[in-house]
């Protein structure tokens, strides 16, 4: 519903006279290439890992219903709560009825496309709860208003005086373009947002049927923050993310870039 009301003829032509915004992705277009070569210069069979990672899914696809069971039954057994939902509504309101009877006021986020992709911020806000994003491209966007433009990325449309403009409005204060003070900005002004966090929100990797265990990779430390120090941690799992045994999770591991599994 949400795109009957726009025209989306006229945003195109708005974001293709955008000269900022064409040389932000213009320079992410000519740097992620050699990047990921980078990240990928010391795994062997990279296109094999993913071939097998590939038929690893689709077969999990063909008894979804069992893997799933197995690992509720499992999570359960270790002390998790699962709840399966049959679509973003029942998860949101799920999480409103968790928030209502824990006594949740303040949230923290680690990146999760599928919370982007039902909405769930708006959800929790509106119902008066405050909530902070914070992967960093993630907590920009969030100060400009913005949806991501990458699953990955969130902020690659934006250069560092766009953000600086952001985090100066956002903080009351005149903030320099300069990247790696405005990394440490960013960690100062989040870390009062984990200690005082009731619930932490992530996604994951994947979900293990075996042992009812969730992989959640980050090259960012907000990922460990979030999920260790609120004394509530919900990961939100799609169903295309649980895999059966731990021996699966090694070649997903394995096809992750270099950068992403350093920390």
């Amino acid at each position: 519903m949400e795109t009957n009301n726009r025209n989306i003829r006229e945003e195109i032509n708005q974001k293709l006279d955008d000269d900022i915004l064409r040389g932000a992705l213009g320079r992410f277009a000519e740097a992620y290439p050699i990047s990921r070569a980078k990240a990928y210069e010391n795994v062997d069979n990279i296109e094999e890992l993913r071939d097998w990672v590939q038929q690893m899914k689709s077969a999990a696809v063909e008894k979804i219903e069992e893997i799933a069971d197995q690992f509720v039954t499992e999570a359960t057994r270790r002390g998790a709560k699962v709840f399966r939902a049959g679509n973003g509504e029942e998860v949101k309101e799920y999480l409103l009825r968790l928030c209502q009877e824990k006594g949740v006021k303040r949230i923290v986020k680690s990146k999760s496309m599928a919370s982007e992709e039902i909405h769930l911020n708006a959800a929790l806000e509106a119902a008066g709860l405050h909530v902070k994003e914070t992967d960093l491209g993630e907590w920009i966007i969030s100060l400009a208003g913005q949806k991501p433009s990458h699953m990955v990325m969130p902020a690659i449309h934006l250069n560092r005086d766009q953000v600086a403009h952001y985090f100066s409005k956002e903080l009351g204060q005149t903030i320099e373009p300069d990247i790696p003070f405005m990394v440490q900005v960013a960690r100062q002004n989040l870390r009062q947002e984990f200690l005082q966090a009731d619930m932490g929100i992530s996604g994951a990797n994947f979900g293990i049927a075996e042992n009812g265990a969730i992989g959640l990779v980050t090259n960012e430390g907000n990922a460990r923050l979030a999920t260790t120090l609120p004394p509530i941690h919900v990961a939100i799992i799609g169903y295309e993310k649980l895999i059966p045994t731990i021996k699966d999770a090694v070649p997903i591991l394995r096809s992750l870039p270099r950068s992403a599994t350093a920390q």
